[in-house]
């Protein structure tokens, strides 16, 4: 993970992202074979269809709650990151930059009108 916070950016390619993807899974190989074969050790023939089921509900389980939870961290820190947003776009700072901005786009002979939208949007 920390490798993928370094290369994706908006202009990679596909293989790039496709490589990365691979590279991420690999390990995963290594974590499920020794938990399924820790699931199994000691246990009879007869019961080998009750437990693997039960770790097949628990892995199920396992994903609906990380699913759970990183959607909720998702949505706290859009949250966040809006109001922090709307704490600088309410400032007189950033109401001074637009109508500076504005009326330097005025002179390059736009409206005042759509030189404050053009202000707005670039800022």
């Amino acid at each position: 993970m920390y490798i993928s916070t370094k290369q994706v950016d908006l202009l990679m390619s596909f293989r790039s992202a496709t490589f990365l993807r691979v590279w991420q899974y690999i390990p995963v190989a290594f974590l499920f074979v020794p938990l399924t074969l820790a699931g199994y050790v000691g246990l009879s023939a007869e019961k080998t269809n009750a437990a693997a089921g039960l770790m097949n509900f628990m892995r199920n389980i396992g994903q609906s709650v990380g699913t759970s939870v990183v959607t909720t961290l998702i949505a706290r820190r859009s949250q966040y990151h809006q109001s922090v947003l709307a704490e600088h776009t309410a400032s007189g700072r950033f109401h001074a930059s637009i109508a500076g901005l504005a009326i330097r786009l005025t002179r390059s002979s736009l409206s005042m009108h759509v030189a404050q939208q053009q202000a707005l949007g670039r800022l």
